[in-house]
C-alpha cells in the first residue's frame, strides 16, 4: 500500500493527503499512515506552505538509476536524442513500455522559453500517447490485444482523458503508424502536439 502511495505522490506531486485519498479511493487515515512511513524512510518530504503537501526526495531518483536494463537503452539513445533536439529545437523524451503504460526514462529539454516537459519516471497511458502508439505499432496483434485489455481495464478505474478507441480502430491506426514510421497525437495533453517513433 505504501508503494502505491509513493507512486501516486510521484504522479501528482506536490499533493496533500485529501487529494491522495480521493485519487486512491482509500480512507485518509490509511493514506496518512503510509505517508508517515514513507517520510520516516526519507522517500518523501513535505513542501513549504500552510497546508502540508508531499513530494519525492532524491532517494527515488537514486534508485531509478539502478533500475537495470533500461539504462543501457538510455546510454545508447542519448547521442541520437541530442542530434534530434539540435535539429528540431524541441524537447525529446525517451520512454519504455511497462505493462500497459509508458514510463519516461530520459529527457532532453527544448531551448525554447515555452515548452512542455514531462517528469522523469512519469507514467502515461500507452493508448493515448504518440510514443505509446509508436511502441504498440512494433508489436504483434496478440500482444497489442493483451495490452489493450489491461489498459482499458485500468482506465475504467480512473478518470481517463479520452476513452480508448475500439480495438479494430486501434489496429488500423497502428498499421498506418508502422507503415509511416511514426505516430502523432494531440489527445494526451491539451495544446501539446507530440510525435513518437
Amino acid at each position: 500500500k505504501a508503494l502505491v502511495v509513493l507512486e501516486t505522490v510521484a504522479d501528482l506531486q506536490p499533493v496533500g493527503v485529501s487529494e491522495l485519498a480521493a485519487h486512491l479511493k482509500q480512507p485518509k487515515t490509511s493514506v496518512q499512515r503510509a505517508l508517515e512511513t514513507l517520510h520516516e524512510a526519507a522517500w518523501i518530504r513535505p513542501t513549504g506552505g500552510e497546508r502540508t503537501k508531499w513530494e519525492l526526495t532524491f532517494r527515488a531518483s537514486r534508485l531509478a538509476r539502478k533500475a537495470g536494463s533500461h539504462f543501457g537503452l538510455r546510454e545508447a539513445a542519448l547521442p541520437i536524442m541530442e542530434k534530434l533536439r539540435r535539429e528540431t529545437n524541441e524537447t525529446v523524451h525517451l520512454a519504455v513500455l511497462d505493462d500497459f503504460e509508458i514510463v519516461l526514462i530520459e529527457r532532453l529539454e527544448s531551448p525554447h522559453a515555452v515548452r512542455h516537459v514531462e517528469p522523469l519516471g512519469g507514467r502515461a497511458p500507452v493508448l493515448s500517447t504518440a510514443t505509446g502508439k509508436a511502441i504498440l505499432s512494433c508489436l504483434g496483434e496478440d500482444e497489442v490485444a493483451r495490452i489493450y485489455r489491461e489498459a482499458v481495464k485500468a482506465e475504467s478505474q480512473s478518470v481517463a482523458i479520452a476513452p480508448p478507441p475500439p480495438i479494430d480502430e486501434l489496429m488500423r491506426e497502428l498499421a498506418e503508424i508502422a507503415a509511416r514510421g511514426y505516430a502523432t497525437t494531440t489527445s494526451w495533453r491539451q495544446d501539446v502536439f507530440a510525435t513518437g517513433a
